[in-house]
């Protein structure tokens, strides 16, 4: 009988899981029936270059939440960063259909066991680095599966 190892198969689970939520949130509903809701996921290496970017820009900034958020991001095996299409100034429906699509997605990984956290600064870091560079607004939604979210208890950094 062959065994499969549970550590062999979570991030292949996780990502199976992760493109699922993409269609959760491409098919979440949108005002006036616009698609204005981008998004991609990414893992591994470019995962790890968002929370590099995070990195630099609270040593920048001076800003430790960044540090916090980088190291959240470091331990996700996976990573959903979504965005608004296009120009979002004096469009408010944009930002409520990001919310609600976000809202979706963050429901269904709660359901699948995916512990997620919205993160603001992860999205700022992506659009720096050039991920979602079209989109005006961009957040980021680390996925993790451990037996502790690593997205609860956070301790912020002191900053060097």
């Amino acid at each position: 009988m062959p065994l499969v190892r549970e550590e062999d198969t979570v991030l292949e689970g996780l990502l199976e899981a992760a493109r699922l939520l993409l269609l959760d949130a491409k098919t979440a509903p949108k005002s006036l029936g616009r698609d204005d809701v981008d998004m991609v996921l990414v893992w591994g290496a470019e995962k790890d270059k968002i929370a590099e970017e995070m990195e630099r820009i609270a040593r920048e900034k001076q800003d430790p939440y960044y540090l916090r958020d980088a190291e959240s991001v470091r331990k996700a095996q996976a990573m959903i960063l979504m965005g608004t299409k296009g120009k979002v100034e004096g469009d408010v429906l944009k930002i409520v259909d990001l919310g609600i699509a976000i809202g979706s997605l963050a429901k269904l990984a709660s359901t699948f066991g995916i512990d997620t956290r919205i993160m603001y600064r992860a999205g700022v870091a992506a659009k720096r680095i050039g991920v979602l560079r079209e989109s005006e607004i961009v957040l980021g939604v680390p996925l993790a599966v451990y037996s502790k979210s690593p997205f609860f208890d956070r301790q912020v950094p002191k900053l060097n």
